[in-house]
């Protein structure tokens, strides 16, 4: 590591008083703690070449095996429909996950699972029947059934129109289709290739030449994709796979269903009028879309380019990698240019661009074959890595020879997202409630870019390994694509309260949902601790001390003074940003919840007319207590491990950081209140019975006494919508945007349980999932209803609404003071 050294000075409020009053009376000497200038050391890191397992990329193992070859966070496994609905209506996923070791990869391991799903999954036999479809039994049997319903209404009508012909034609494929068994039997017994039952689908056998010599023959059943039965019972099957895998176990959901393996393609039927064939683009989109419409959480990836992938942003995979004509004739071709299905002759648009939005996968031509990796075609197989933009491979299952092994570790090194910090520059020593000015260097010298908007952070660290002060770095490191630098400054703010002595600053990859660093960096000989990396040291000394008093020289009598009139300070003109300030809302002061609650609150920047301008570049950080974060739209979370104290929140415009605002909130731990009991209900008086021979008076029944109600665990939840009473609709230039949050009965904030936010009454104002409420100014008057619903429950149901006024910039000058909002003003 090399070190840089340079001048920079630090000026504070009281040294510029000290040196006001130097100006105007004698020179005196007075001691300060902290120096007038500071070095700022530049230290230089190097990337390292080693292969190192990091989220959401790399080697991809086969579930079914409880080991692997490259430390990864990923495995993959097939299902087939057979498996897991073999009876009408009743999914069972224990059988798959228990065969594909799903306890222990998920939870034991904490590995992503990429799923498979066929309808037609080749077995390695030579002799084919029933009991190797990869569809369950009752779904043949309602196929034969639909195929049996029309070649019979066809029938008559061919005999109808006194055709023949036809009518001969359709007795015959009726009695295929009641005759299946022996269709299937002949076939076996003959050297054809395949066998149609008409409507229902093709039993088919293949020969393939292997690699290194030798057949392998292989065998199935393709359906009939056109069939409408199928279509809808497959849009059944996508859901029920949507329920249980969509979510954040699952790395992403392998586009399949249609063709051998799911793969796409129906190499092994060449017939042009084989009921199993690959269909036309109009039937196979119906299949593609179900992927898109149920899987909203994970990626999806696809084999080849097709428009549902291209309007859906998803990824796509590369079965033939390793092979430079098939790789680069073929798939890289046809994601640049498009292409034209020859099974088909559809057209399928290009996808230049999918590997910005959506990774990159890839498995070798044949599964165990080695042969790319010999010293003679590494380079080629890496350049492909390069071109492919490669996220993820699937691991070689075949042991791997000496040098195929080591050029295995070149590839692995290669592919996927590699961050490295390359240079890191700060001041190496300051005054407690002084500044630390960083500016970092960052590389991705890998293949790929990162999927997820995880933010960079700088801690800095006491002697005793505690963390006093956090800042955001950057607030996402998607923008680092391959092979390109970043350069970020950041301002650190420090307390007085800092005890003087040594400090380490620390820098890591945050993961949101655990607000802890979760990157491998691929930086060479840098100690770091649970990926919290080790950038250097600085020395904070005790708070810079006012000069003493010097005692004023004789009075030499002058002319009496005229006070001059007070300076009536004129705000700029030119500048957007005079009598800015901070507001934070969500609560007066922020709680520290139950370990498994974080909890959000929203900090906004409103300028003088009290619009909300934080739309604005702008560079947040939060210091003075751990396990708490902010991202660069001011969304601030406590986690549920963050220490007690007063969180100090910092703002300056990216454009001018001269422009900075700073606020202090309170921390502290939630104290649960006793959930209060409900009220004793009396007893209704006892009426007596009246006399047996009168008529008895009509006696008024008791009053009923209503049940206490039956413990509801999401009774007391409510919307809150924080950034002001009533939303505005501003300026031309400015969209306003507001934070809706649902809390339960104790405060909390529940927005991380999976929601359905939706607004309605008004236009030009929306709503993300997350809750950020966005006014256009195109947005028109009225009462805006903002509806929230669990995902998981749409029976637990919340409404809020809000007007909706046209801004008025005479009425407004005071709502600036709304919520615990820090004034700053232009110096």
């Amino acid at each position: 590591m090399s070190t840089t050294l340079k001048r920079k000075t630090q000026r504070g409020a009281m040294l510029m008083l000290a040196l006001v009053m130097l100006l105007s009376m004698p020179m005196a000497s007075f001691a300060s703690n902290s120096p007038d200038e500071n070095l700022i050391e530049t230290h230089t890191f190097q990337e390292s070449t080693e292969y190192v397992a990091n989220p959401f990329m790399g080697a991809v193992a086969f579930a079914t095996n409880r080991n692997r070859n490259y430390d990864g966070t990923i495995v993959v496994a097939g299902y087939t429909w057979a498996e897991i609905e073999k009876n009408k209506g009743v999914f069972d996923f224990s059988g798959v996950e228990s065969k594909n070791n799903y306890n222990y990869w998920v939870n034991e391991k904490n590995n992503q699972l990429m799923l498979g799903f066929a309808m037609d999954y080749p077995s390695l036999s030579n002799t084919i029947g029933l009991n190797q479809m990869s569809i369950p039994m009752w779904l043949y049997n309602e196929l034969k059934a639909e195929a049996t319903q029309t070649y019979t209404q066809l029938r008559q009508e061919a005999q109808a129109a006194g055709n023949q012909a036809k009518v001969n034609e359709y007795n015959t494929a009726l009695d295929r289709i009641q005759n299946d068994q022996k269709v299937i039997d002949d076939f076996n017994k003959s050297s054809a290739l395949t066998a149609n039952i008409p409507g229902v689908g093709t039993f088919y056998r293949w020969g393939m030449d292997l690699p290194g010599g030798g057949v392998e023959y292989r065998g199935g059943f393709s359906p009939n994709y056109a069939s409408p039965l199928l279509i809808q019972y497959h849009d059944k099957v996508m859901q029920a796979l949507a329920n249980r895998y969509d979510n954040d176990n699952t790395y992403a959901m392998v586009m399949g269903s249609v063709g051998h393996w799911g793969e796409m393609h129906t190499y092994f039927i060449q017939g042009a009028n084989d009921v199993g064939r690959y269909p036309q683009a109009a039937v196979a989109s119906q299949y593609e879309q179900a992927y898109a419409r149920y899987f909203r959480n994970t990626h999806v990836s696809v084999r080849y380019p097709r428009a549902v992938a291209r309007d859906n942003n998803l990824g796509l995979h590369n079965h033939a990698f390793g092979s430079p004509k098939d790789t680069y004739d073929w798939y890289l071709d046809w994601i640049k240019n498009g292409y034209t299905d020859y099974y088909t002759g559809d057209r399928h648009p290009s996808m230049p661009d999918f590997w910005k939005t959506a990774p990159s996968g890839a498995e070798f031509l044949y599964t165990g074959d080695y042969r790319y990796l010999n010293n003679s075609n590494i380079n080629a197989t890496l350049q492909q890595a390069k071109d492919s933009h490669l996220t993820w491979l699937l691991e070689l299952w075949y042991n791997l020879s000496p040098e195929a092994s080591q050029n295995m570790d070149r590839l692995m090194a290669t592919m996927g997202y590699r961050f490295a910090i390359t240079e890191a520059s700060f001041n190496t020593s300051l005054a407690a409630g002084e500044t630390i000015e960083l500016t970092t260097k960052w590389r991705n010298g890998g293949t790929a870019p990162f999927y997820h908007d995880w933010p960079i952070q700088v801690q800095l660290k006491n002697a005793a390994g505690q963390t006093v002060t956090t800042s955001t770095v950057s607030q996402s490191v998607r923008s680092l694509f391959p092979d390109t630098s970043e350069t970020f400054t950041t301002t650190i703010d420090t307390l007085e309260t800092l005890e003087p002595g040594t400090y380490q600053l620390h820098v890591g990859i945050i993961d949101p949902k655990t607000s802890q660093p979760a990157i491998n960096l691929t930086v060479a000989n840098v100690p770091n601790q649970n990926k919290l990396y080790h950038i250097g040291s600085l020395e904070v000394t005790a708070p810079a001390e006012l000069p003493p008093v010097v005692e004023e020289p004789p009075v030499v009598e002058e002319p009496p003074v005229v006070e001059e009139p007070p300076v009536t300070e004129t705000p700029d003109p030119g500048s957007p940003y005079v009598d800015h300030s901070i507001a934070i809302y969500g609560d007066q002061s922020m709680k520290i919840y139950d370990v498994n609650v974080n909890s959000q609150f929203a900090a906004v920047l409103r300028d003088g007319a009290g619009r909300d301008v934080t739309s604005q570049p702008l560079t947040w950080s939060v210091n003075g207590v751990s396990g708490v974060s902010i991202t660069q739209n001011g969304l601030l979370t406590v986690g549920s491990n963050a220490s007690e104290g007063t969180a100090v929140i910092t703002v300056a415009m990216t454009s001018d950081p001269t422009v900075k605002g700073v606020h202090h909130l309170p921390l502290t731990h939630y104290q649960t209140q006793a959930v209060p009991q409900p009220p004793v209900v009396e007893e209704p008086p006892v009426i007596e019975e009246p006399p047996v021979v009168e008529e008895p008076p009509v006696v008024e029944e008791p009053p009923v006494v209503e049940e206490p109600p039956v413990s509801n665990p999401y009774e007391g939840y409510n919307i809150s919508i924080y950034g002001d009473q009533s939303m505005q609709i501003y300026d031309v230039d400015v969209n306003s945007q507001f934070a809706a949050v649902l809390r339960d009965d104790r405060g909390r904030d529940v927005s991380s349980e999976q929601l359905v936010w939706s607004v309605s009454g008004v236009s030009g104002v929306s709503i993300s999932q997350s809750g950020l409420l966005t006014v256009n100014a195109s947005a028109s008057e009225g009462t805006a209803v903002i509806t929230v619903t669990m995902a998981n429950d749409g029976s637990i149901r919340a409404t809020h609404s809000l007007p909706l006024t046209r801004f008025n910039s005479q009425t407004t000058q005071d709502s600036n003071t709304r919520g615990n909002s820090g004034n700053n003003r232009r110096r």
